[in-house]
């Protein structure tokens, strides 16, 4: 598995192999949901001309997951978070932890907890626009909010009615069976919102 580090590095090479192709003139990033903090950081390295984050979380990972996670476990998850952020792995993890904090992820969980999402927007001195939406039930309308918060110079589209795979969403019914309906378009006001910014 590879960590986040592995991820970003990735990421700013493939930029810097476009860079180098005569073809294009600028070389920019979009990236949705968890690839939006993997490029923060990778358009930095790279020197990207513009970013763009849609659905990115503005909270760094322990933040996420201390919201997430039950609170009967929760005395558990501190101290797994804490040790995992020294850099540490866990040898025995409760069953109910198994699926976020066993054994195999814990090196990619210690290499994304050293990453905040906010520092590394703020770190770029490049046009930067957030983009999030009112009908997404991973990521909340303040977590851009935050992002927009930390580069003053950033511009922010919220979207109505889209969810987190960027589809309409008439009803809240309908938020769950959209993410596995290939047929729906992206919500209109997304490649509006991108268009404009791009121009």
């Amino acid at each position: 598995m590879k960590t986040k580090s592995r991820y970003i590095n990735d990421a700013a090479a493939s930029v810097g192999l476009l860079k180098s192709d005569d073809a294009f003139m600028e070389v920019g990033i979009i990236r949705h949901s968890k690839g939006s903090l993997i490029s923060m950081a990778a358009a930095e390295r790279a020197s990207a001309a513009l970013f763009i984050s849609i659905a990115g979380a503005g909270l760094s990972i322990d933040e996420v997951l201390m919201e997430q996670l039950p609170e009967y476990l929760m005395n558990e998850a501190q101290q797994i978070i804490g040790q995992l952020k020294e850099g540490e792995q866990v040898a025995t993890v409760s069953p109910e932890y198994q699926s976020v904090f066993r054994p195999s992820v814990q090196p990619y969980m210690i290499s994304w907890l050293a990453f905040n999402p906010q520092e590394e927007v703020a770190a770029l001195e490049i046009p930067v626009l957030i983009i999030g939406s009112t009908a997404d039930s991973q990521v909340t309308v303040s977590d851009e909010e935050s992002l927009n918060a930390a580069h003053p110079e950033s511009e922010l589209l919220i979207i109505k009615d889209m969810n987190h795979v960027l589809k309409t969403v008439a009803d809240e019914s309908e938020n769950e069976a959209d993410y596995s309906n290939p047929h729906l378009p992206l919500e209109g006001g997304l490649m509006e919102g991108i268009v404009w910014f791009l121009e």
